[in-house]
């Protein structure tokens, strides 16, 4: 999976979603989108003609002087990433509402560093 991230909120960024999400519904790009308060992320699996127009999206976010990231998804074992109380939660949130402390526990935590533990042995 390639990962392009891309500033939110840019007139460019904008008309590149557009015709991301067309050629995505005509059928001519596998992939998805996805948003955070301060970037865009277009995925695309390794398929080629998706990864030319990640590609095309790059290159031109770059002539622009955007600040755009590309980045390469890997295999990862959750139980061996994930810390217990991640985990903890994540059990019994299978089963019930999550409690207020649960959430605040947990929210605008990032599991980075466990991450890069387990990827770097």
């Amino acid at each position: 999976m390639i990962i392009l991230r891309l500033p939110k909120k840019k007139a460019l960024v904008d008309s590149i979603m557009v015709k991301y999400r067309r050629n995505l519904r005509r059928g001519l790009l596998l992939g998805d989108i996805a948003h955070s308060n301060s970037a865009t992320y277009l995925m695309v699996p390794d398929e080629a003609l998706s990864a030319a127009f990640l590609y095309s999206v790059y290159f031109k976010a770059k002539e622009k002087g955007l600040k755009v990231e590309a980045m390469y998804a890997t295999s990862i074992d959750l139980d061996k990433v994930l810390p217990e109380n991640v985990k903890k939660v994540a059990k019994a949130w299978t089963s019930r509402r999550l409690s207020k402390e649960e959430v605040s526990m947990l929210k605008n935590r990032f599991i980075t560093p466990n991450l890069l533990e387990v990827i770097l042995k």
